[in-house]
């Protein structure tokens, strides 16, 4: 690696690294296709055809099953974002019509409105990207590998980001705790400057709820921990260096998740406008 001299006022001369030339620089991604993870419920597509249960934590590229029902999930969170979910409610369940940034403007609007003459329906959400910490210690267990036997590890295990919405129940349980989660990390960057959200490894589990409307599950975040005292320091580099690694490029991208089976508008209206 190239080193810069620089000085300092005190007439000390300190190296600082340059970052190595990368492979592509010139290619700027403008979309970031990320796959959602979703909480599968007793009356989704999945569940009826079989693929999961009600109460897994299911991705929606490749179908893969991420934690059984009662089974933790971990998530090592590197972004995150608050956003209006739009539904056109002229169904009972309502029709997903996308997300657009919650802010300051227009966070006060009614949640029910008109658009087109049709009713429409906004629920607060929480959008988190992140890393699951299993992929990215599974494919560095690979590389090493491939580095002694001299083969190419397989493309298809390199760490992909995930994303997860908290709405409706799911907001209340643990997108209020998530988006906390951020406040504190930014309030405790004024005094460590080396404080990241993927610092911290968040634990999430399905939790079961009932209503008039029958039985569903909901996410709720269990715990935060440092990624350092749950894997180690060698293991919390490696978490680290992927990390920072995608958060350069979601920095320089249009994030998109999945819309495939986005939940459906909630039926409990006074959980929403309490949430709002």
């Amino acid at each position: 690696m190239k080193q810069e001299v620089m000085k300092q006022e005190n007439n000390t001369v300190v190296a600082v690294p340059q970052p190595q030339q990368r492979e592509f620089d010139e290619i700027v991604t403008k979309d970031l296709q990320i796959p959602r993870i979703l909480l599968s419920q007793a009356m989704s597509d999945r569940v009826k055809e079989k693929k999961c249960q009600s109460g897994d934590f299911i991705l929606t590229q490749g179908d893969r099953i991420l934690a059984k029902e009662g089974e933790e999930l971990k998530l090592i969170p590197i972004k995150m974002r608050a956003v209006w979910v739009n539904y056109d409610m002229t169904t009972k369940r309502g029709e997903f019509k996308g997300v657009e940034p919650r802010t300051n403007a227009n966070s006060s609007l009614p949640w029910q409105y008109e658009f087109n003459g049709k009713p429409y329906k906004r629920v607060q959400a929480v959008e988190v990207f992140g890393l699951l910490p299993t992929q990215i210690l599974e494919f560095s267990e690979k590389v090493k590998e491939a580095q002694l036997s001299g083969e190419i590890p397989d493309l298809s295990m390199i760490p992909t980001p995930v994303g997860i919405s908290f709405q409706s129940m799911s907001f209340k349980f643990a997108g209020k705790s998530v988006a906390q989660f951020f406040d504190q990390v930014k309030s405790a960057q004024f005094h460590f400057k080396n404080v990241r959200s993927f610092s911290y490894v968040l634990t999430l589990k399905a939790m079961e709820e009932t209503s008039d409307d029958g039985s569903y599950y909901v996410s709720k975040l269990t715990n935060q921990e440092q990624v350092a005292k749950v894997y180690g320091k060698d293991k919390a580099e490696t978490i680290y260096e992927a990390c920072y690694g995608l958060l350069e490029k979601m920095n320089a991208s249009n994030i998109i998740m999945d819309n495939d089976e986005v939940p459906q508008a909630t039926t409990h209206t006074d959980v929403v406008s309490d949430l709002i």
